[in-house]
């Protein structure tokens, strides 16, 4: 806040302060401003004459960025000496010269590689046509109708398909001699059956007509390469039409550049996203970190507020409750009355009279019944224990007499039954 120069003479009555302690504060404050990303008004100064000068020391032994002076020169001169990825220069070029002489080393053999797919997919291809039954659509199919004619002409091998079977045999060669190496260490001597790959080559029957292979071979695989090179130009380069060879082939040798620049675009995409990933997450910190100040904000708000008048509130409303539950209980009480009216009329009452008669003289007999029982066991009970002996031994007695009773019935009937038949 900015007040003018009378209201700061009515306000500083109580600060003792001379001019020339005035301006050394307007030259400390001038610092402050400078040092760090502060507002601080010359109100503030007046008021806080001993913090504007804490913040002048501190000025002079820290950066505008919170690190203190000798720090930072520690940093610069680490940086000199270290990359921003935290690996040292020097390291860092030895890491660069190791690619790149990775890279020169994996040259030759990423072409070797290509040539061997290349001509590993034409043979097979060649080799499906001639299953198949197909007439010759494919270049070598074309091929192998020239080698006939040219071997023909030069009294060689009277066959069409010769030039399949020389150039599948001297394949075939070729990657046998590759599986000879059965140790798995490569300085090793061992090879499988002790073949050696000079072994292999002296079988194949077919190299002296290999640089006639050659000569067939290399135009179609240049031709299958550079149709492969114009999809990928086509891929990287969606503007690209098919205007010329000579300028096919001059983008065609551009492709590396094309590729490089494309790839360096997409790494520096993925760092944009890695910076972007890191604003966000910080941002979402800052925002969590808000949205829990404020929610404490609220619960003190809340308790301090709200909840001074929260046991008041609740006394009402206990009130309120118990009011409405005996208005509850009321009107249950005259809806039962309703209903006893309803059910229990004059005739219904008498009849009632007249039951609850007959069974208060029933249930005047059954307790009497039931005292005169009582009475009897408390007679046996005062036998003591004896007396159940004496009803096990009867009921022992009685069961025998019944017994012996039935065996008399039995043989009077089977004596009566013998005299019958006498």
């Amino acid at each position: 806040m900015r007040v003018n120069q009378s209201s700061f003479r009515d306000k500083l009555n109580y600060v003792q302060l001379s001019r020339g302690d005035v301006f050394f504060l307007c030259l400390c404050l001038t610092k402050v401003k400078e040092a760090f990303p502060v507002e601080f008004s010359e109100e503030c100064m007046h008021q806080n004459p001993e913090f504007v000068k804490l913040l002048n020391e501190l000025s002079q032994h820290v950066c505008p960025t919170g690190v203190s002076k000798q720090v930072q020169t520690d940093l610069h001169q680490v940086s000199q000496h270290v990359c921003p990825s935290g690996v040292s220069k020097q390291v860092q070029s030895d890491l660069h010269q190791a690619e790149k002489e990775l890279r020169y080393e994996k040259h030759p053999w990423l072409m070797n590689h290509i040539l061997y797919t290349e001509l590993e997919k034409l043979l097979l291809e060649a080799e499906i046509e001639v299953l198949e039954g197909a007439e010759p659509q494919h270049e070598l199919e074309k091929l192998l109708l020239e080698a006939e004619i040219e071997v023909l002409e030069g009294a060689e091998p009277q066959h069409g398909k010769q030039f399949y079977s020389m150039l599948q045999d001297h394949f075939t060669t070729i990657k046998t001699g590759d599986y000879l190496n059965c140790c798995p260490d490569p300085g090793s001597k061992v090879r499988l059956l002790g073949l050696t790959p000079e072994v292999i080559l002296e079988q194949n029957t077919h190299m002296q007509n290999l640089p006639y292979i050659e000569q067939k071979l290399i135009p179609l695989i240049e031709e299958q390469l550079s149709k492969k090179c114009d999809k990928l130009l086509d891929y990287y380069n969606s503007t690209h039409d098919d205007i010329g060879s000579d300028l096919t082939v001059g983008q065609g040798s551009q492709l590396p550049n094309v590729i490089e620049v494309y790839r360096q675009k997409i790494d520096d995409e993925r760092e944009q996203l890695k910076k972007e990933l890191r604003r966000q997450d910080a941002q979402f910190k800052a925002y969590y970190a808000t949205l829990l100040d404020s929610m404490h904000l609220l619960e003190e708000l809340v308790s301090k507020y709200r909840l001074r008048n929260q046991s008041q509130h609740d006394s009402v409303m206990a009130e309120w409750m118990m009011m409405k539950f005996d208005g509850f209980c009321l009107k249950i009480r005259v809806l039962e009355l309703e209903i006893m009216i309803e059910t229990y009329t004059f005739e219904t009452t008498k009849a009632l009279q007249k039951i609850r008669d007959h069974l208060d003289v029933a249930l005047a007999e059954a307790t009497k019944k039931r005292t005169q029982l009582q009475k009897l066991l408390e007679t046996y009970q005062s036998v003591g224990m004896g007396f159940d002996d004496l009803v096990k031994e009867y009921g022992r007695l009685k069961e025998e007499v019944e017994n012996k009773q039935w065996a008399l019935s039995e043989l009077k009937q089977s004596e009566s039954s013998a005299d019958g038949q006498t």
